[in-house]
């Protein structure tokens, strides 16, 4: 799944965010970990968190991943 992920990150995101941030790795509970480079983009990818994870759980080989944590990196 995080190939796939990868490959649709700049849809998922849309050009304003994909650059600034980058999947990190999908835990066992089915977290998706993103690195974000700054607080305000964390603050405006989390406004729009329920979007982003529909748009993720309607990839194939990544319907199981079932919430965002965001991080500084």
């Amino acid at each position: 799944p995080e190939r796939v992920l990868m490959q649709h990150w700049r849809v998922i995101l849309g050009g304003r965010f994909a650059h600034r941030c980058s999947p990190v790795k999908i835990t066992a509970q089915g977290v998706l970990l993103i690195a974000t480079s700054n607080a305000s983009l964390r603050n405006e990818i989390l406004f729009q968190k329920a979007s982003i994870l529909k748009k993720i759980q309607a990839i194939p080989e990544c319907d199981n991943i079932k919430d965002l944590r965001l991080q500084s990196g």
